[in-house]
């Protein structure tokens, strides 16, 4: 295989005061608040107690991370863990690399939404509305529309669809 085919995966931490994410790929199992899934399993018992698997408005990414953070929320004794010896060999980009920018807006987008729904209710309101403003204030200045255009559709909660927006 090539560098493209390897360590798509890894356990996903999530600073909520920070609204960022980052990855890691440790060599041990361990648990996280979400797994970068290019390949997950979920116990049927707890697929079957969820309304839905994956949320449609989040097409394409944080799909997998809101699967996990909403798996942890609603089932307390649950926990995602991250199983670096499970080999799962995945053409990274080869379905989205053709479409970036749709897929570089949907980023922006999904991570505003996830955070609008899930960070901490403490934090949500005032931290959240600080740093969503210095990220479109940075966008702005870098005159980067598809940035400035995901950071907006996240907040005003608004989903593209083929028909347009779709509240």
């Amino acid at each position: 295989t090539d560098d493209t085919s390897i360590k798509c995966s890894g356990a996903w931490y999530i600073n909520w005061p920070l609204n960022s994410q980052y990855a890691t790929y440790p060599e041990e199992m361990v648990e996280c608040d979400s797994i970068v899934g290019n390949f997950m399993a979920i116990r049927n018992s707890t697929a079957q107690k969820l309304k839905y698997l994956f949320d449609e408005k989040l097409f394409i990414t944080f799909d997998d991370c809101e699967l996990c953070i909403r798996v942890k929320k609603y089932f307390k004794k649950k926990k995602v863990v991250f199983a670096p010896y499970i080999i799962c060999y995945h053409k990274s980009n080869s379905s989205t690399s053709k479409v970036k920018d749709f897929v570089n807006y949907c980023c922006y987008r999904n991570s505003i939404l996830v955070f609008k729904q899930y960070a901490p209710k403490d934090i949500r309101f005032l931290i959240g509305v600080i740093i969503i403003c210095v990220r479109l204030i940075k966008a702005i200045l870098l005159r980067d529309k598809m940035r400035i255009k995901g950071y907006l559709d996240g907040i005003f909660s608004r989903v593209i669809t083929q028909n347009g927006y779709q509240k």
